[in-house]
């Protein structure tokens, strides 16, 4: 798995576009796999929720997110995590640039 960040900042406004490495796979009787999704999403800004989303089997293969927050400056830090609906996790720290 994986998460790629791009997060930029001007006047003070954040514009992330995240990238996260997953297979968001549907039950499939045929092949016996069971689904796999991610259904937690959470990004914090100095400790402080700033997007939260909680998607289900209907977003693609390594889903793209993009949005914007307010009171962000270079150099700060913002906090990526996500869990799936078989419990598996991850999290990263990215600089706002």
């Amino acid at each position: 798995m994986g998460i790629k960040v791009i997060a930029k900042v001007k006047d003070n406004v954040a514009e992330v576009k995240l990238l996260i490495k997953h297979p968001m796979q549907m039950v499939n009787a045929k092949t016996n796999k069971t689904a796999k999704y991610i259904n937690e999403l959470l990004v914090k800004h100095g400790g402080k929720t700033v997007y939260t989303m909680y998607p289900s089997v209907g977003i693609s293969e390594n889903p793209f997110i993009k949005f914007m927050f307010k009171g962000a400056k270079v150099g700060d830090k913002i906090e990526v995590s996500w869990k799936d609906n078989t419990g598996e996790t991850e999290q990263g720290e990215f600089d706002l640039k």
